[in-house]
């Protein structure tokens, strides 16, 4: 079971998109779009153009800066796959390195297939949900609240309120720990439970209790108004606006049902003890800056790593029987650029919480994707090649450029070569005569 509750996560956390189709150390048929060979592997037209597809697109207007990066990116092509190539003859997928990143874009690819067969291809949005949402979008409603810590609070007062205008005159005894005030209920942007209940309100109506964000609402309309943001749309684009938005919401909540079903009878918590003792170091070093973000860079990781000395080794999270050390939690923020808010130790601590419940939580759902195979589904296994090809030409270059040095007279021969040696200024000794300083 999982021993904590995780939160759930933004969705398109789960979402990579590397492209392309290349195969290495293996003869394969020529694609009937091939247009380039390296090796023993050809490169298609549609590989191209989804690699293509993902070039900056400054300049590509000219016909002929279009077409030379059309050929630079296949030049580029090429030289991968020709690199990849020897690095396979030399046995470098064997490099930890190298497996270490391959295997992590593989467990990227296989939850992002997940996500699709799970939540994507379950959802449907109709027309009639479309049709609801566009009246609704199209207005935005100004509510006056009342907000309570809990909820007996809020059930008391709200037997209390037998009329629309008791909502405003009430009195509430200073006992009770509430919030007056008024918002502005936009479709969309709002908290569900609080924005269905505001949209579906009538007149004078006051709303019943309303959980939502840990507190308890009571609401009465104040103003229905035009929500000018989605009425300036035109009628097909905020067809397809909504749709979107709609889309976007139901699938947010079939991926919280599937987490909770596939994530059960896994175990998956972090501690909190080691999360706070991590969260007062990095408090120290932030000091009064409270406004600053630290980004985990390597370098940044390091330094954390030299504060935490005393339990770098200590368990920070437990993942089915694996553990993760502090020194652990650090690589991973760090190959992951996990940026968070300078402050108070108590705040950190919740960053740094939120962040771990994301790690831990995704480490299952890759577990889930691997143990159901959908690494070798035909399009996964398409770009886990592209992948695997990238990283193995990397490996190949950087081992080709340690082997190689340039002397003076290398460099030298290169710049006389282009017309490119500096003017070195003539001196004439008028005394031969050698002089010896000495003391």
């Amino acid at each position: 079971m999982i021993t904590r509750h995780f939160f759930h996560i933004s969705i398109f956390l789960l979402f990579l998109s590397p492209v392309g189709l290349a195969l290495r150390g293996q003869a394969m048929k020529s694609p009937d779009d091939v247009i380039a060979k390296a090796g023993n592997v050809y490169i298609s037209e549609s590989e191209f153009l989804s690699r293509f597809e993902l070039l900056p697109g400054f300049g590509r207007h000219r016909a002929s800066q279009l077409e030379g990066a059309k050929a630079e990116l296949l030049y580029s092509m090429i030289a991968e796959k020709l690199l990849a190539q020897e690095a396979g003859s030399r046995g470098l997928d064997a490099d930890p390195a190298f497996r270490s990143a391959y295997q992590e874009v593989r467990r990227m690819l296989a939850r992002d297939e997940l996500y699709r067969e799970e939540i994507t291809q379950k959802v449907h949005v109709s027309e009639a949900q479309v049709s609801k949402g566009i009246a609704r979008a199209l207005r935005q409603i100004l509510v006056s609240f009342i907000c309570f810590k809990s909820r007996e609070d809020a059930a008391f007062i709200r037997s209390q309120i037998k009329r629309s205008a008791d909502f405003e005159t009430l009195h509430i005894d200073s006992s009770i720990r509430v919030i007056r005030d008024t918002a502005t209920v936009i479709w969309g942007d709002a908290d569900p439970a609080i924005e269905e209940s505001a949209y579906s309100m009538k007149g004078s109506e006051i709303s019943g209790i309303i959980p939502a964000g840990g507190n308890y609402y009571i609401l009465k309309i104040k103003e229905v108004q035009r929500n000018n943001a989605y009425a300036s749309l035109q009628p097909n684009i905020l067809h397809d606006r909504v749709k979107d938005r709609i889309r976007l919401h139901d699938e947010k909540i079939r991926m919280e049902e599937f987490v909770r079903e596939a994530l059960s009878d896994k175990v998956g918590y972090s501690l909190p003890r080691a999360l706070r003792a991590l969260a007062e170091v990095i408090g120290r070093m932030c000091g009064s800056e409270n406004d600053t973000l630290i980004s985990f860079t390597p370098e940044v990781s390091s330094r954390v790593a030299a504060r935490c000395t005393s339990f770098l080794g200590d368990t920070m999270a437990v993942v089915h029987d694996s553990v993760w050390t502090t020194l652990d939690v650090l690589n991973r923020f760090s190959q992951k650029g996990f940026t968070l808010h300078c402050g108070k130790p108590a705040f950190l601590f919740h960053q740094i919480n939120a962040e771990m419940e994301v790690q831990v939580r995704q480490e299952l759902l890759s577990d889930e994707a691997l143990r159901r195979g959908l690494d070798h589904v035909p399009d996964i296994s398409k770009r886990l090649e592209t992948w695997k090809q990238y990283y193995l030409s990397l490996i190949m270059k950087d081992l080709v450029k340690k082997s190689v040095s340039v002397n003076d007279a290398e460099m030298y021969g290169y710049l006389e070569a282009k017309g490119k040696l500096p003017r070195v200024p003539r001196v004439q000794i008028a005394n031969s005569a050698l002089l010896v300083w000495t003391r």
